[in-house]
């Protein structure tokens, strides 16, 4: 069911929206991209923009970017109303006026380690293609690995919490502190669940194309991604 969400809510989201896929989209794309927002998910929890950017992101190019917009989107939906770009709703009706140059924090360099980089972007290329074989699979996927934290990862509990946030989309992005054994165990979890809802074939299929898309990121040279397996 649609949750009710007040008018200053929805423009805050929708200028949280314009920031952060403004990046990654040419002017004309950025606006058909807020429109189809405004449209189909203004209303919808967070779990839906999975589903907004496979809708948005229709080329390959576009699709090849998808986890670092998801990433960006997180990050503006969660910012100070002072970091958001103004409501692109004044640039859906005025043809004339230019769009406001800023720039995100998924801009500027990642100083994380490298495995904490990777990680982030093999589970999330993983988990958001889980979501397009089979809706909603990707939400019990993330509730079961935030479940695992305490005893099949085995986090002290300084960790456990901030891991949570960012498994369920609360915080943007991964942030230092996890071991490549906890990593492991992660991956472990994720993949079990997507066995349980697609079957193991698929699964490695999915996996696999997680993998090669995270090797291809220039961070891969520096560190083995499969030794996250």
């Amino acid at each position: 069911m649609a949750m009710s969400v007040s008018d200053a809510e929805i423009v805050r989201r929708r200028r949280a929206v314009f920031t952060g896929l403004r990046p990654y989209l040419p002017e004309h794309l950025l606006l058909q991209a807020v429109t189809c927002w405004q449209q189909k998910y203004v209303n919808k929890p967070m779990f839906a923009l999975n589903k907004f950017l496979f809708e948005i992101c229709d080329t390959p190019a576009l699709a090849e970017q998808r986890a670092d917009m998801h990433r960006s989107l997180m990050e503006a939906l969660w910012a100070d109303e002072s970091a958001l770009a103004p409501d692109p709703l004044l640039y859906l009706v005025a043809d004339d006026l230019p769009l406001p140059q800023y720039q995100t924090a998924s801009m500027r360099a990642d100083q994380r380690s490298a495995p904490t980089q990777l990680f982030d972007n093999l589970i999330t290329e993983f988990l958001e293609s889980l979501s397009s074989v089979k809706q909603d699979a990707d939400v019990r996927a993330r509730n079961a690995l935030a479940a695992s934290l305490a005893e099949e990862v085995a986090l002290a509990p300084r960790l456990a919490a901030p891991i949570a946030n960012w498994i369920l989309g609360v915080h943007p992005v991964l942030e230092d502190g996890l071991s490549v054994q906890h990593m492991q165990a992660l991956l472990h979890v994720a993949y079990v669940q997507a066995c349980d809802a697609i079957g193991p074939v698929r699964t490695d299929n999915l996996l696999t194309a997680a993998i090669h898309k995270t090797e291809s990121l220039a961070v891969a040279k520096t560190f083995d991604v499969r030794k996250f397996l």
